[in-house]
């Protein structure tokens, strides 16, 4: 019986504790709100150092490493 108890216990505080953490909102940095909102102007593939990078004007945005296949030889 102490363990059925003890078993319930643990599963209750669990789930009051993911309850409690996932129900705070998210707050997004305004740099990062800045760059959510921004349109893109040019897309750059850089194959050297496999990076794709978006640029909003003369700003990046954000950069992605990429991968060129198995053909592919520098």
């Amino acid at each position: 019986m102490k363990k059925y108890f003890a078993i319930i216990a643990v599963v209750l505080l669990t789930s009051v504790g993911v309850m409690i953490f996932y129900d705070k909102p998210t707050q997004i940095p305004k740099s990062k709100q800045n760059q959510q909102n921004a349109q893109i102007t040019h897309i750059v593939v850089e194959k050297s150092k496999r990076i794709l990078s978006l640029y909003a004007k003369d700003e990046v945005i954000k950069t992605y490493p990429i991968a060129l296949g198995e053909s592919y030889r520098t």
